[in-house]
């Protein structure tokens, strides 16, 4: 009996104990620790760098310098300073005090450390994403096989190219397309065949970093016209850009047997 109340008393003695470290820590401090378990400094620094890139495409040699000095404001702490800024604008003391307590938290590990609750809000949503790609899917085959002709054969070699002269109703003779493509077989990473969630095959590819950047260029220049992508001396898939794509990967999907997609991802393979 006299080890267990030992036991217990030494367990309230390191719960006091911690709980006085945690109180000798200032507001700095502590905002410090709050910021760098949220990675809220790496979230910032990726989300600027991606723009950073873009401009290295977009730009001259003589603006090289000013690029320069954006990339010295992505620094660790020149972010993290803004960050702490930001805080002390927003939470007062009493707030710092509950988030520091609330990241010392399994709770707030399982939400934003192991992503449990957001694997088990997906699956509970997993219904509605079948339910729409099933619509997408019927959609997609319906306009490849209605308004196109393919696959239709081509001159030129692998890659994904602009479409000139597009009009409602065309006809595959009457197109025009650039002579090189857009995105080429050097701007592929990685290529795939994949399942959806209705189980059909498809062709998933991952850019490398240049061909992301040149992919999210071509589809935020062509929205509302079509992307030609050719493979083979054929063009297999003319699917019109709904939006600008970023993140560096894109998937081809439509009436392809298992043969016919196997082909193509070996067809795909980067060098």
């Amino acid at each position: 009996m006299r080890i267990k109340k030992i036991t217990c008393i030494s367990f309230l003695m390191l719960l006091l104990s911690l709980s006085i470290s945690s109180c000798k820590l200032s507001r700095e401090e502590k905002t410090r620790v709050i910021i760098e378990k949220m990675n809220l400094v790496q979230a910032q620094q990726e989300n600027y760098s991606f723009m950073a890139i873009s401009l290295e495409y977009a730009t001259t040699a003589e603006d090289s310098q000013k690029i320069n000095e954006i990339e010295e404001m992505l620094s660790d702490e020149e972010v993290y300073n803004r960050i702490s800024d930001a805080f002390t604008e927003v939470f007062s003391d009493n707030d710092i005090n509950d988030l520091y307590e609330f990241i010392q938290t399994d709770a707030y590990d399982k939400i934003f450390v192991s992503d449990k609750l957001f694997d088990e809000i997906e699956l509970k949503f997993e219904d509605l994403e079948v339910a729409i790609d099933y619509v997408i899917n019927m959609s997609n085959s319906y306009i490849e096989s209605d308004e196109t002709n393919l696959p239709f054969p081509i001159d030129r070699e692998n890659g994904f190219y602009e479409v000139g002269n597009y009009y409602e109703g065309y006809d595959m003779s009457e197109l025009e397309f650039k002579a090189e493509p857009s995105v080429s077989m050097s701007d592929i990473l990685e290529v795939k065949k994949t399942y959806n969630n209705m189980d059909v095959p498809e062709i998933s590819i991952t850019f490398t970093e240049e061909g992301s950047q040149n992919f999210y260029i071509l589809t935020e220049e062509y929205i509302g016209y079509p992307i030609a992508i050719v493979v083979d001396k054929f063009i297999i898939a003319m699917p019109i850009v709904m939006g600008p794509v970023d993140g560096g990967k894109a998937t081809i999907s439509g009436n392809f047997t298992e043969d016919e997609i196997d082909e193509i991802v070996k067809s795909l393979q980067p060098e």
